[in-house]
């Protein structure tokens, strides 16, 4: 976020301390985030710096709720959900595309269900696991948000949890800034740069296993709507 008075990680904006590196220790996690004098002297101008960072596996993890409760009770949270669809196809491309995975995306939701058997219970009982399947080839139980929001709303409050949603964001991307950035008690900022980044639908997607994708996913869609009682731009045709 472009605004003067948030403060982003030093290095990059996915720091995955509370799923996948919390055994470095806390220092290890601030580590990442400039030093409060600098982070003081950019924001001056404007009112006292905010540190943010954004790191999409805290939401699935198993651990990173309860790590996160505990460490950082007073940090305020923002969700952004893609259409399930879309964001399965997109995660199985960067899978392709990096070498890490054989299948053909119907393979791959085929073997879903045997990857990700006892994954997340195998996290839960060996703490310092991790797992590859689980956090890399979740395509489709990754997409399913409602039970994930079920735990975090538990956890911190309905009110503590600003859920967005990135069709929104891509066709009017200022509001949804200007509701992000009230619920952090900053003042509005007009976004200089609004045009979205990877707004579209990714390209190459076999229009039977979306189709097939979109019913598997259609009552997860419907529980999300119902969980935050309204509709949501994901179709289900």
């Amino acid at each position: 976020m472009a605004h003067p008075q948030v403060t982003r990680p030093a290095f990059h904006k996915g720091i995955n301390y509370f799923d996948l590196n919390y055994h470095r220790g806390f220092r290890w996690y601030q580590g990442h985030f400039p030093l409060a004098r600098i982070a003081e002297r950019k924001a001056a101008c404007f009112g006292g710096p905010v540190a943010f960072e954004a790191s999409g596996y805290y939401l699935y993890h198993p651990f990173a709720l309860e790590r996160l409760a505990r460490d950082l009770p007073h940090v305020k949270l923002v969700v952004m959900l893609r259409d399930p669809v879309e964001r399965a196809f997109s995660h199985y491309k960067e899978r392709r595309s990096n070498g890490t995975e054989p299948l053909t995306l119907a393979e791959a939701v085929d073997a879903e269900p045997v990857r990700l058997a006892g994954e997340a219970a195998r996290i839960v009982s060996e703490p310092g696991y991790v797992s590859f399947a689980h956090r890399h080839q979740s395509y489709v139980d990754q997409g399913r948000y409602a039970p994930m929001l079920e735990r975090w709303f538990a956890a911190f409050g309905r009110d503590r949890v600003q859920v967005e949603v990135s069709e929104e964001m891509y066709a009017s991307p200022q509001p949804v800034v200007d509701r992000v950035t009230a619920r952090l008690g900053l003042p509005a900022r007009a976004l200089e740069h609004p045009e979205p980044y990877n707004a579209e639908p990714d390209e190459g997607f076999d229009p039977e296993v979306r189709a097939r994708l979109r019913e598997l996913l259609a009552p997860d869609v419907a529980a999300v709507e119902q969980l935050l009682g309204r509709s949501l731009p994901w179709s289900t045709d």
